[in-house]
């Protein structure tokens, strides 16, 4: 059976995010992610980069595969690849899958496993939508970045490229 467009893109993004040997357990996540649209919050600064960050990813996926037809809102699956390259540079001690692992972990996602469950795919919407709708806790904890110490910065009116930089130095200190 030959792959649609969707499907192919769709199995591409996820090797983006996670080892291949774990790709086929979490196809119904990976699906969720991509359904779900990435919504910049305007009021936390510059995340439209972060939409932009995902859209990149979707043209170079076309130009490199010779494809057309991929359109659409950015959804938050290539939000988040795009996340995990840029997190990669600033910390080339990772690459972006071990940093899609570590989003994963924190976002609690990391054991779902296929098939999943009604209640397991409601908790999928629920958690990305807080991370969307940024009602996380002030510290980042339920967000991509939970910070280990006390920040002046409320994380939910602070852009993720921020959030990402406090995350990498309370995490990974030099």
């Amino acid at each position: 059976m030959t792959k649609t467009l969707h499907d192919r893109y769709l199995d591409y993004l996820s090797s983006q995010i996670i080892a291949n040997k774990a790709l086929e357990e979490r196809y119904e996540l990976f699906e969720i992610m991509h359904a779900t649209e990435f919504i910049p919050m305007y009021q936390a600064g510059n995340d439209d980069n972060r939409a932009s960050d995902g859209l990149d990813v979707r043209i170079q996926w076309m130009e490199r595969h010779n494809a057309s037809g991929l359109q659409g809102p950015v959804s938050f699956l290539e939000m988040l690849v795009g996340l995990t390259r840029r997190a990669a540079f600033l910390r080339d001690q990772m690459t972006p899958q071990q940093w899609g692992e570590e989003l994963l972990t924190n976002l609690e996602l990391n054991q779902m496993w296929d098939p999943l469950s009604q209640r397991k795919r409601q908790k999928v919407i629920n958690t990305l939508e807080r991370v969307i709708w940024r009602t996380y806790q002030r510290n980042g904890q339920g967000g991509l970045f939970p910070l280990l110490y006390r920040t002046p910065y409320d994380q939910r009116k602070v852009e993720l490229w921020y959030q990402l930089n406090e995350y990498v130095m309370q995490h990974y200190p030099l």
